[in-house]
C-alpha cells in the first residue's frame, strides 16, 4: 500500500512540476511582447504561421498584415528587410524570414532554446 501511496505521489509531484514549468515558458512568451509581421500571399509567412500555432504559440503573438494601410505603417517604421518578422518589444531583437519555431524564438530572446520549447 506504501509503494502504491509514493508512486502516486511522485507522479502528481511530476504532473505538477511540468505545469508549473510550462506555465512559466507561456508567461515569458507572453513578456516579450511578440509581433509577427506578414503577409496572407507570402508562402513564408504563411510556413511560419502554420509553425507557430502547430507549436500552440501562436496566440501568444501579436500579428500584422503588412499589406493593411495601418499594418504597413508600423512595419516601415521598424524598417525590417523584409517578411515574416518576429520582433520582440522586449528585447528589441528580431528574426527575419521562416525559421522553424525554436531558431526563430532563440532570435528574439537567447534565454528560449531546445530544451525550453513549450
Amino acid at each position: 500500500m506504501f509503494t502504491i501511496l509514493t508512486i502516486i505521489v511522485v507522479f502528481l509531484l511530476f504532473i505538477l512540476y511540468i505545469k508549473i514549468k510550462n506555465w512559466n515558458k507561456k508567461r515569458h512568451l507572453k513578456n516579450l511582447k511578440i509581433t509577427m509581421y506578414g503577409d496572407e500571399n507570402c508562402p513564408f509567412t504563411v510556413k511560419m504561421k502554420n509553425e507557430l500555432k502547430s507549436n500552440n504559440v501562436f496566440h501568444y503573438i501579436r500579428y500584422v498584415d503588412v499589406t493593411d494601410k495601418d499594418g504597413k505603417i508600423e512595419f516601415e517604421k521598424h524598417k525590417f528587410e523584409g517578411i515574416p518578422v518576429i520582433y520582440s518589444k522586449l528585447t528589441k531583437k528580431s528574426s527575419v524570414g521562416y525559421f522553424p519555431y525554436s531558431k526563430c524564438l532563440v532570435n528574439v530572446d537567447n534565454k528560449f532554446n531546445l530544451k525550453n520549447q513549450m
